[in-house]
């Protein structure tokens, strides 16, 4: 499934990309996390808990920024799942300057597998924008820290 979208941050483009190309921010802006673990520069994994048709379902998944072109662009690829489902994902982000703040045009390439697949097949496109919503706003929160 491929979905695109548009999200203004009330931040500045050079703030926005410090947040979004940092792993240990990317990955406490998930909805639902329990644990952010970065490797490197380019690498995490985080572990969540979604709500579905199941309930929640512990989830981890392993994440790669997979391009960055500063302040511009950033592709991260994530892969992973829980029990009886996995994920795979492909999330581009363009940034660019915007009255005070930020427009983000944003791609996702999503790819559910097993059973989480036919639970969510209905309501998948809904709730996987309003997923990538909530973790730019969760970026463009005043809480969220630059790695320094």
């Amino acid at each position: 499934m491929k979905l695109s979208g548009n999200e203004r941050l009330q931040l500045p483009r050079a703030e926005a990309w410090a947040k979004l190309s940092d792993p240990s921010t990317l990955g406490e802006a998930l909805p639902a996390v329990e644990s952010v673990e970065v490797d490197g520069a380019d690498r995490f994994e985080a572990t969540f808990r979604p709500t579905t048709g199941l309930g929640a379902t512990s989830m981890k998944v392993a994440f790669e920024v997979v391009e960055r072109d500063q302040p511009g662009r950033l592709v991260v690829r994530g892969n992973g799942g829980g029990g009886e489902y996995a994920l795979r994902l492909q999330a581009s982000f363009e940034l660019s300057e915007a009255d005070g703040g930020t427009d983000v045009a944003w791609d996702l390439d999503l790819h559910l597998h097993g059973v989480i697949r036919s639970l969510t097949q209905r309501v998948i496109e809904s709730l996987a924008r309003q997923q990538v919503a909530a973790v730019l706003a969760s970026v463009a929160s005043p809480a969220a820290p630059v790695a320094g």
